[in-house]
């Protein structure tokens, strides 16, 4: 793969600080409530403080307007790298228009009609096991044609990220249609001694295989 890679779900500097040492400046954090990776307000400040380099993504679902500008805000005044904010779940379209937030929009309906962009939108995330039950479904030629053909020379400019596992094992022909800017990694417990602490041996040992 000749991407660059993300890691998702970061709640520690410690974590940052290794990853930084294999050259990713690329960091997801977990704002959702119910999430085993959720991190707290105060905690991402602190974090970012440190932080300064690299690109973070914070990632909502189905948040309060007034929340993600709050947050998004307050993250700038501590951080001088590049933020996106980035969506999953049902995104408000008139909502995200008024807060004028740059974002990243999780593809999870292979209704491509509900494929949200506009101008603010700089990409997708795309689940790889969205796109692998396409797959086996016999769906995934015809879906991202007809992605392509809807967003045409714009999808050249929008950022595509893969959501992926450390062990996924991909079918070849994903990487034929798809580009992807990013391969996003998560922290979960196959990286991790226990629960929330990660195992940056595993770390290590995983990122030379990918």
């Amino acid at each position: 793969m000749k991407s660059s890679h993300r890691i998702s779900g970061i709640y520690d500097y410690r974590t940052i600080q290794h990853l930084n040492e294999h050259k990713i400046n690329h960091f997801s954090f977990d704002l959702r409530p119910r999430s085993l990776n959720f991190i707290q307000e105060y905690r991402l400040l602190e974090i970012l403080e440190k932080t300064q380099l690299g690109t973070v993504y914070l990632h909502f679902q189905n948040e309060k307007p007034y929340v993600v500008e709050r947050l998004y805000n307050n993250c700038l005044k501590v951080f001088s790298g590049n933020i996106l904010v980035e969506y999953s779940g049902h995104i408000d379209k008139e909502l995200v228009i008024e807060s004028k937030i740059p974002f990243l929009a999780h593809v999870e309906n292979k209704e491509l009609g509900k494929v949200y962009s506009n101008d603010l939108c700089q990409g997708h995330v795309f689940s790889y096991e969205f796109l692998k039950d396409l797959q086996m479904r016999g769906e995934f030629l015809n879906w991202v044609t007809s992605y392509y053909q809807i967003f045409n020379s714009k999808s050249f400019n929008l950022l595509q990220i893969l959501n992926l596992d450390w062990d996924s094992d991909v079918f070849p022909t994903l990487f034929e249609y798809f580009d992807f800017d990013l391969i996003s990694l998560p922290i979960n417990n196959k990286i991790e001694v226990c629960y929330r602490n990660v195992d940056l041996n595993k770390v290590s040992t995983h990122l030379k295989t990918i």
